[in-house]
């Protein structure tokens, strides 16, 4: 029998490894923390990071992705959380749309081509839009729900 508290903390120590030191370790390899790689289209993307060990995976990759999306709930207090279940479109240039999903945890990578893009998330109705320009360096976008302090 494996001890999966043992498995989940090796896991951890590495993906803590390479974020720190920016190592190539395969993190592709069997018992990956990382969510798959999800395609659509040319698009690949990946969403996820529910925990802390999924959620360190991602921050650990998010720069080999041009585009890093986060979703965001505020409370009353002010204090944000991380959301899951957010709905998102990316259109190009044209107004195509290059990518339509629902994240499965606050994070969302993305690979696209440089260009210019129209990011729309919505959540419970309520739609926010935001414009990026890719081009050689990494882009965080962040999407915030909720009230204000």
């Amino acid at each position: 029998m494996h001890d999966n508290s043992s498995n989940n903390a090796a896991r951890f120590r590495a993906t803590v490894f390479a974020a720190a030191f920016g190592a190539a370790l395969p993190l592709y390899a069997a018992g990956d923390p990382l969510p798959p790689e999800h395609t659509q289209g040319a698009v690949h993307y990946r969403s996820g990071g529910i925990g802390e060990v999924e959620s360190t995976a991602m921050k650990a990759v998010a720069n080999r992705y041009p585009l890093e999306v986060l979703f965001a709930e505020r409370d009353e207090s002010g204090t944000a959380a991380y959301e899951a279940g957010a709905g998102i479109a990316i259109r190009d240039a044209s107004g195509k749309e290059v990518l339509g999903t629902v994240s499965e945890g606050p994070f969302l990578l993305v690979r696209l081509p440089a260009g210019r893009y129209t990011l729309t998330a919505s959540r419970n109705g309520d739609a926010k839009t935001r414009t990026v320009t890719l081009g050689p360096r990494h882009v965080r976008v962040v999407f915030e729900w909720g009230s204000s302090p």
